[in-house]
């Protein structure tokens, strides 16, 4: 997919990501002020700041709804998928997860 149709779906959190999670990837300063991202949060490229792209999320995600606020927090919570799945077989491996799964209560 290319740049102008995420533009067109407005799909900036998309491109919000790829400009601060990838190296090379940087883009015109129309297309970043169309994207929302203001002059102090601009990086130098080749770099990436991932932790500028959760900051600005929270700004931009300040009049979202308590459902859409809920689902981004679980995915900054869980945003390294490694640990996410360490933590669940984790507490599927535990003695009260064994006992749950062995009641039926809980399925891996």
């Amino acid at each position: 997919m290319r740049v102008g149709d995420l533009l067109i779906r407005q799909q900036h959190r998309i491109l919000r990501f790829y400009y601060f999670n990838c190296d090379k990837i940087t883009f015109v300063d129309e297309i970043l002020d169309e994207i929302n991202i203001p002059e102090d949060f601009r990086i130098e490229k080749p770099g990436k700041n991932p932790e500028l792209n959760f900051e600005l999320n929270e700004i931009h995600n300040s009049n979202m709804s308590y459902k859409a606020k809920r689902h981004f927090e679980k995915i900054k919570k869980y945003s390294n998928l490694a640990e996410h799945r360490k933590i669940k077989h984790k507490e599927a491996r535990s003695k009260g997860g064994l006992r749950d799964a062995n009641q039926g209560k809980r399925n891996f």
